[in-house]
């Protein structure tokens, strides 16, 4: 049991660690902690803590991790150790073992704030950001006082280009501790980022006026001196220092890199310097003139800045491999509308997105699917398999395009576009290596990624029409990133889920017949039946209502009608796509006719037919034509209302699809709105039979919420108005750069006098 005194200690460490930002005060601080323990002969569990903290500080990782260790052995449950530990591994790269110690500390209440700031960063230096923002909220919510967690959100959202978030949460780390360096680094990269050099600069003074050994600061403010030839000599000094900080920390990788980016911005420096003074004597040619004045007014930083805004959606994501099963209805309307749209931000396609166990499956990625895709907050690093049911542009338009970002995707890993990216080969190479990253030859690189389990191979399913199409730009090759499998009607095969949380897990994928014309072929269009455990999700693909048909879908249910009345977790999912109206259906008298049902989609009477042949448990309704853009909703009750009155007919549950249709196939529920909160819109995923649409008006988009805590649709109305125009701002201001300057302003010329002339 802790005495008083290992209590006092421990809460000193909560207390202070916090607002001990600087390298010298915390070196003094734990040296003191390690002064009292011993003076007051505490267990050696206390020596070796601080110890293992004061050698971290010096960088001396290797002997700090030892500390810990037998601090550890003496007490497996040591907070402070428990920390430090994970803050090691984090420090190695070991993203596993740091994540052992960060749960466990978790556990402990008093230090749940530290361990969710360090999971954070973790998970931030891993470029999972949503997880990062999720942890970095939870670490407020415990301890609204802690500035490292809005330290670390200024620094998320700064590198997911939400410049006014990241500003906000960079100004609140301040108020709660003025002294704390590394927010006005943050504040410095968004100001250059957005064309504020000189603020940025001061912002960079600043920091290092707060921390002298901020070893990214005084490296960004020697970058930003580089345009000023009267600052060349400062500069050099600042870069010195931040290699002196790197290799004080043991991060000698970084001392490489900065001396290796400085390099290389000085001999561009020098070389505009040289075409300036040409240019004064009136000797500079139009060339010479025209590369000084694009490097010397910052457009090549604009350029690389904008590149990698739009690249974004290609970095590597860590992937957390959770038990993770949902199927994600990304399409909106059908056929051709999209591509003549005169609002791109109403007029959309798209496709479908399953996920399960961490590896994600695309199924007819058609107009506008990569936008939708990219815009529901997903990532390319997600797409493992791509299943395509038919030739026609609305169900492949974006095939070209993944083909396309794959190769971007693996050049982006291995580092070829940009040597500081990390996490990359070259990158890799560098830290085992412990040099920079300009001295890895492309041999060394290109062996490390064919070794690596992050190259990205993506599994193609597609028909014969669909390979015709395509043809003459697949390549056979085994160097490709990429296989292709045709297939055909009847066909089956498994998605193979191989990871460590879902190791036997596949994906029973069998082929199904579709009646559908896709122009290039009249007899390869096909639907897909799915079976995750023991759901199972019928996708219709493109399909008329035919005899052969009708007895296709028959023999599904009858298969699946026994296994339903065995277990309760059985469940079908049926995307049924209507596509359209046709005026013959009104001729319809019971009988089949050919002429009468709609030709190439199942349309009002294939629709009706197929739910009282299968009797799926829940029918997303999709492929929607444009023309009932204000329709679906009462489309769907009519089909609601119709089948509810027919007795011994299993009860189905109707929802029509659009961008943003979620099932969690686990638990079988919907992802919905379900408070408003300040009018912050706040989702969960409810039970299907509680789920309620509502239109809004401004982009002919539908959304989902919970009946049951939903109640005033006015409301819901008016914040999803709200929400939309803030989005749309959003936008314009993440492209646009426009930031609220005047705070950073107002802030800076407090602090300005303090600034290290």
């Amino acid at each position: 049991m802790s005495t008083e005194l290992e209590q006092s200690i421990q809460q000193e460490f909560i207390n202070k660690y916090k607002i001990t930002n600087n390298r010298d005060a915390k070196n003094l601080f734990f040296k003191e902690l390690l002064t009292t323990s011993q003076d007051n002969g505490l267990s050696k569990k206390y020596e070796n803590c601080f110890n293992g903290y004061i050698n971290w500080i010096n960088g001396e990782i290797n002997t700090a991790k030892k500390h810990f260790k037998a601090s550890l052995i003496i007490d497996e449950k040591f907070p402070l150790s428990l920390y430090g530990l994970g803050v090691i591994f984090h420090k190695l790269r070991d993203t596993e073992l740091a994540l052992e110690f960060f749960k466990r500390l978790k556990g402990i209440r008093e230090f749940s704030s530290y361990a969710f700031n360090a999971l954070g960063n973790m998970y931030r230096d891993a470029k999972a950001f949503n997880i990062a923002i999720y942890c970095y909220k939870e670490s407020v919510k415990r301890d609204n006082n802690f500035s490292y967690p809005h330290n670390g959100l200024g620094i998320v959202y700064y590198k997911i280009f939400k410049y006014n978030e990241a500003i906000d949460h960079s100004l609140k780390s301040l108020e709660i501790d003025d002294n704390f360096a590394y927010p006005w680094d943050n504040l410095g990269n968004i100001l250059r980022d957005t064309g504020h050099y000189k603020e940025a600069d001061k912002c960079y003074r600043i920091a290092i006026s707060k921390d002298n050994w901020l070893s990214p600061a005084n490296a960004h403010y020697a970058m930003s001196q580089l345009h000023n030839p009267k600052k060349i000599e400062e500069a050099k000094k600042k870069l010195d220092k931040a290699i002196v900080c790197c290799n004080a920390e043991g991060n000698i990788y970084y001392a490489e890199e900065y001396k290796s980016l400085f390099i290389n911005y000085e001999k561009k420096i020098n070389i505009t310097n040289k075409r300036k003074s040409s240019f004064e004597t009136g000797s500079i040619s139009t060339l010479d003139e025209i590369l000084h004045e694009t490097y010397s007014q910052h457009i090549d930083e604009y350029a690389a800045r904008n590149i990698a805004l739009s690249s974004a959606f290609l970095d590597y994501k860590y992937d957390n491999e959770e038990s993770e099963y949902s199927f994600e209805v990304l399409r909106r309307w059908n056929s051709y509308t999209p591509i003549i749209a005169n609002n791109y931000h109403i007029s959309k396609g798209g496709g479908y997105f399953l996920k399960v166990g961490g590896k994600g499956i695309v199924i007819d990625p058609g107009l506008n699917f990569i936008d939708n895709f990219q815009g529901s907050g997903h990532s390319f690093c997600e797409i493992d398999f791509v299943l395509i049911s038919h030739a026609h542009n609305d169900h492949t338009a974006d095939f070209e395009s993944i083909l396309t970002l794959l190769y971007k995707y693996n050049d982006r890993i291995k580092g070829t576009d940009d040597k500081l990216k990390e996490p990359t080969m070259l990158h890799k190479i560098a830290r085992t290596e412990q040099k920079s990253s300009y001295d890895i030859n492309e041999n060394e690189r290109n062996e490390e990624f064919k070794k690596s389990d992050r190259r990205k191979i993506i599994n193609f399913y597609i028909t014969e029409s669909v390979y015709r199409k395509y043809v003459g730009m697949l390549e056979l090759k085994s160097s490709v990133d990429y296989n292709i499998h045709v297939i055909e009607r009847g066909d089956e095969f498994n998605l193979n889920i191989n990871n460590k949380n879902n190791s036997n897990s596949n994906i029973k994928v069998k082929v199904l017949d579709a009646n559908h014309n896709d122009i290039i072929s009249d007899r390869h269009s096909v639907g897909y039946l799915l079976t995750i455990n023991n759901k199972i999700i019928i996708y219709t693909g493109d399909t008329s209502w035919t005899p052969e048909i009708e007895q296709q879908y028959k023999v599904i249910h009858d298969q699946y009608k026994e296994k339903q009345s065995i277990s309760k977790d059985e469940t079908i999912l049926l995307v049924a796509h209507l596509g359209g109206f046709q005026d013959s259906e009104i001729d319809y008298d019971g009988k089949y006719d050919k002429n009468i049902f709609y030709k190439n989609h199942l349309g009002r009477l294939g629709l009706a037919k197929l739910i009282e042949t299968l009797e799926p448990d829940i029918c997303f309704i999709s492929e929607f034509g444009e023309e009932f853009a204000e329709k679906r909703e009462e489309i769907t009750d009519i089909y609601r209302i119709a089948f509810s009155k027919i007795d011994n007919l299993k009860e189905t549950i109707f929802l029509p699809a659009d961008i943003g249709l979620e099932l969690e196939l686990t638990n079988k529920k919907i992802k919905a709105i379900n408070d408003i909160n300040n009018n912050n819109i706040e989702y969960d995923h409810v039970d299907p039979s509680k789920v309620k649409t509502i239109l809004l008006i401004n982009d002919y988009s539908l959304h989902y919420y919970n009946s049951d805590t939903i109640t005033n649709e006015r409301k819901l109305s008016q914040v999803l108005t709200n929400d939309y125009d803030f989005k749309r701002k959003n936008y314009l201001d993440i492209n646009n750069r426009n930031i609220d300057i005047k705070k950073i302003r107002s802030l800076i010329s407090k602090y300005e006098s303090n600034i290290d002339t």
